[in-house]
Formats: C-alpha cells, sequence, structure tokens
C-alpha cells in the first residue's frame, strides 16, 4: 500500500513540474550616468578576455589531443595482455559449460520424467513423486555450480580518450562577470529581470 502511495505522489510531483512555469533572469544595462570612455574600456576587456579564453580553450584541446595519442598505446598493450587472459578463461568456461550443460540436461530429463510419472500417481509419497522432488532438488543444488562466463575485455578507443581528456576544456572563463563588475565601477547600472519563458499564467 506504501509503495502505491509513494508511486502516487511521484507522479503527481512531475505532472506539476510539468506544468509548473519556467523562468529565465535576464539583465539589462544601464549607461546612463556611466562613465563611457570607461565602459569602452571595460568592453575591450571583455573582448579580449574572450579572445585569451578561445585560445586557451584551443590550446587545451590541442593538449588533450596529444595526451589521448600517449595514452592510447599504453591502453592497447594492456589490451592484449588481459585479451590473452581472457581468450584462456573463455576457452576453459566453454569447456566447463559444455560438460555441466550435459549434466545439467540429464538431470532436467529425469525431473520432467518423474515429474510426469507423479502427476498420473497423484500421490505425493509415491516412490515417482519421491523421485521428482529428489531430481527437482538436484536441479536446484546444480544450477548453483553453474560456471560464471568470464567478462569480455573492452578495447579504449582513441576517441573516448580524446574526449576523456578534452572533458576539463572549458570556454567559462568568467569575461562576463568581470565586465559586469567593471562596468559597476564605472557608475553602470545593472538590473535582473525574470521571464516566464514557459507554462505561464494567463
Amino acid at each position: 500500500m506504501n509503495i502505491k502511495i509513494n508511486i502516487f505522489l511521484i507522479l503527481v510531483i512531475l505532472v506539476f513540474s510539468a506544468c509548473s512555469p519556467k523562468y529565465e533572469v535576464r539583465k539589462t544595462y544601464d549607461s546612463a550616468n556611466a562613465n563611457i570612455s570607461c565602459i569602452n574600456s571595460c568592453e575591450n576587456n571583455e573582448k579580449q578576455c574572450n579572445t585569451d579564453c578561445r585560445k586557451s580553450y584551443n590550446i587545451c584541446l590541442s593538449d588533450a589531443r596529444v595526451r589521448a595519442n600517449d595514452m592510447i598505446y599504453d591502453y592497447d598493450r594492456e589490451y592484449k595482455v588481459n585479451l590473452y587472459h581472457y581468450k584462456k578463461a573463455k576457452n576453459n568456461y566453454d569447456r566447463e559449460y559444455k560438460f555441466w550443460l550435459k549434466e545439467y540436461e540429464n538431470i532436467q530429463f529425469d525431473y520432467d520424467y518423474y515429474n510426469g510419472q507423479c502427476n498420473i500417481s497423484k500421490n505425493k509419497n509415491s516412490y515417482e513423486c519421491k523421485k521428482k522432488e529428489y531430481f527437482s532438488s538436484r536441479l536446484t543444488k546444480y544450477t548453483n555450480t553453474k560456471p560464471t562466463e568470464p567478462i569480455k575485455i573492452k578495447r579504449v578507443r582513441l576517441s573516448d580518450l580524446v574526449v576523456q581528456e578534452q572533458s576539463s576544456c572549458t570556454l567559462n572563463c568568467g569575461c562576463t562577470d568581470v565586465y559586469d563588475r567593471c562596468f559597476s565601477k564605472c557608475g553602470g547600472k545593472i538590473t535582473y529581470q525574470k521571464f516566464c519563458i514557459s507554462n505561464c499564467d494567463d
């Protein structure tokens, strides 16, 4: 009962979340009482900041590719070693599983036979029903001895390494925040307004 209530509450929350208004905050810059030459200097600094940021970002991407190319050799070496051990383990597993499956099918055959005979006799204390229970127990125990297949080795791709190494590269250098602080120091006024962008109330 509690599970049903929890599921219902989650669904209600999801429905209301989907229907609730969504907002975004927009900035307005007022430079009426500001020092214009000062603001021009702020704009130039922001442009330079963005230029430097893009340069740093492109250098970061390039360095990441170099690191990935260096790393792939070690990953390939490790992959070949692991692949060798995997193939040995897989051959052992295939051999063990073949023997296991043959015995399992024999036990299953005996169980199916005595299960059918037990159903015919309809006497739980009959020889057939006792044999059925015996082979049922053997099936359960034998199932637990099923060999475990080794995990297949996954090869690391160069493209994955590049993405991994480039994930730390960013174009977020805080240039806008620097400009905003500079703009305010120059006497400019920044106002923030919240606007509804979807699911708005009429």
